[in-house]
């Protein structure tokens, strides 16, 4: 077992056995149709979606997404609970 993979069973240890609803952010970079696939994707755990900012050094552009992870993971069972496509 690695260090870290130590560090994470003992600080998993110490949570709830059902986390609860969690917020995650997320910043995407890439170019616009890239951005927009992998948004699209995870359009079902998305609470809050920008608008495409372009990068300042970098070509492309970047999309923040406010993510709601329920139950602790990102699952595709977790989205067939929301919209029932997954």
């Amino acid at each position: 077992m690695t260090a870290s993979r130590a560090a994470i069973e003992r600080h998993a240890k110490g949570r709830r056995a059902d986390p609860g609803p969690r917020v995650l952010k997320v910043r995407l970079s890439g170019s616009p149709e890239d951005c927009a696939a992998a948004a699209d994707q995870l359009a079902a755990w998305t609470i809050d979606r920008s608008a495409p900012y372009p990068n300042r050094r970098d070509p492309g552009v970047r999309v923040y997404l406010t993510l709601l992870i329920a139950g602790g993971t990102l699952s595709a069972a977790t989205a067939a609970g929301k919209d029932g496509e997954r």
